[in-house]
């Protein structure tokens, strides 16, 4: 039970720090003459994907667990 609930933390963890990429990646596009704000705003939209990435990771370690303990005979 215990991995269950650090994966669910992990999985708000990830939808959280998505929802700041998000933020920041809009604040970014605003500015389009600082070629510093390109450079971060490519890295941070290169960020986004990674942690999706990893956000698809651990829903899909999330299901496994959970469909093993459903399975497990009580």
């Amino acid at each position: 039970m215990e991995a269950l609930s650090t994966l669910e933390h992990e999985l708000k963890y990830r939808k959280r720090f998505t929802k700041e990429l998000e933020l920041q990646i809009t604040q970014l596009k605003r500015d389009k003459t600082s070629s510093p704000a390109k450079s971060l705003l490519y890295h941070l939209e290169q960020s986004k994907i990674e942690n999706q990435s990893l956000l698809n990771d651990v829903q899909t370690l999330f299901l496994m667990l959970l469909t093993k303990l459903l399975q497990k005979p009580r």
